[in-house]
């Protein structure tokens, strides 16, 4: 890796730095005006007559500086321009406070605004080393030539500090360009794992259950009026696992529920739990849903439609049941250490039932639900049927 690409940032975080930036600009220029106008006020009673002047127009740069830079912080287009704007003005101040200062004092003032500006703004470290050594080439030959003049001799020793400090200025603002790469590689990381655990807890957890856990630390069980339970289940499971090698059927186990899940999603479903041949959704939860039948009927309807396509190329052909029912459900998180998001109460266990009651291939609901969507769907009336805990109760298969 060159040492370019090692200090390089990526479009995102080049954005974003940029926008640091030029929130951090618009608060250095507004400090430079209060500077100035404090600094003018003060200027004739802290200074001595014959330098007033000078004083005066130097301190008249901090406004005039500090109000063309904010301008251009908010001139949307100009990237870059407010910066390359504060470091020209902090060169340009500097070699007038040269002319009106000690050699010591412009060493001293020289460290002290670099630092600050090396630490308040993200600058591009190669651009900010060469703006210092053309700023070295520039104000040695104007003091040599005395376009500028100074107080005291520029001579080597002098030199020579301006190239040492500025050589710190300049490892400083690449220590400060690492520092800002390695701090987003680590938040980028972080953010990464965040996602993967995210999208894990999304396989057993609903989203919204998973934001009050992630805002609030726990998610308070709550009862849902209107929804409707689907119960599907592989009615020759116990043959397949016969009949099939391991892989195979896990396999196909695998295939069929995330063809289930993918139709489940795609009707604004949620899956709640599959245990061993079982699959069960549920719609209406924990987002309330006006058409929480419809969307469970399609469901089911497509669960089957799907399991008919596949056996038509499958070795071995796979037979389904599926049960709905809709009323009032309980739904919450269960267990402390592995959580599992599940819905309770008689409408589950009577959709349980219509799954166990069902013919292969086919879908029973219970009035409940044909009552919900009787208008949309056709149904075909069954004899009244004995139900464990309910008696007698009336059902309908779905025509699909």
């Amino acid at each position: 890796m060159s040492i370019i690409a090692r200090y390089r940032l990526n479009k995102d975080h080049s954005q974003t730095l940029h926008l640091e930036n030029n929130l951090r600009l618009r608060r250095i220029f507004v400090f430079s005006i209060i500077f100035g106008i404090v600094a003018l006020s003060l200027v004739e009673l802290l200074n001595p007559a014959d330098s007033v002047e000078v004083k005066k127009i130097y301190y008249s740069l901090y406004i005039i500086g500090g109000t063309v830079g904010l301008v251009l912080c908010y001139i949307s287009h100009l990237h870059y321009t407010p910066i390359f704007f504060c470091i020209i003005s902090f060169y340009c101040m500097l070699s007038i406070f040269l002319t009106v200062s000690t050699l010591t004092e412009f060493f001293v003032y020289f460290v002290a605004f670099s630092f600050i500006i090396v630490m308040l703004l993200n600058i591009n470290p190669f651009v900010y080393t060469v703006t210092l050594i053309l700023y070295d080439i520039a104000l040695i030959c104007l003091v040599q030539s005395n376009i500028v003049v100074i107080s005291e001799k520029l001579v080597g020793p002098e030199i020579l500090n301006i190239i040492i400090l500025n050589s710190l200025v300049a490892y400083l603002s690449f220590w400060k360009r690492k520092f800002v790469i390695t701090k987003y590689n680590l938040e980028k990381n972080i953010n990464n794992e965040k996602e993967k655990s995210e999208k894990l807890l999304l396989n057993i957890l609903p989203k919204k259950i998973l934001e009050d856990l992630r805002d609030h630390g726990r998610s308070v069980p709550k009862s849902y009026e209107n929804t409707t339970v689907l119960y599907c289940s592989i009615s020759n499971i116990t043959e397949l696992s016969h009949s099939m090698e391991i892989q195979p059927f896990m396999d196909m186990l695998n295939k069929i529920s995330y063809e289930f899940d993918s139709i489940v999603e795609e009707e604004q479903c949620l899956r709640i739990k599959t245990t061993g041949n079982v699959y069960m959704a549920v719609c209406g939860l924990p987002v309330p849903e006006e058409h929480h039948a419809e969307k469970m009927t399609k469901c089911a309807i497509k669960f089957v439609k799907y399991i008919e396509e596949y056996n038509k190329t499958a070795e071995e052909k796979v037979r389904i049941r599926v049960g709905l029912n809709s009323g009032k459900v309980v739904a919450g998180i269960v267990g402390i250490k592995r959580y599992i998001y599940d819905v309770f109460g008689d409408t589950v266990n009577t959709a349980c039932r219509m799954e166990n009651l069902s013919k292969e291939m086919k879908i029973l609901s219970t009035v409940s639900t044909y009552n919900l969507v009787k208008d949309k769907f056709t149904f075909v009336p069954q004899p009244p049927v004995l139900v464990k805990g309910k008696g007698m109760l009336e059902t309908y298969y779905i025509a699909q």
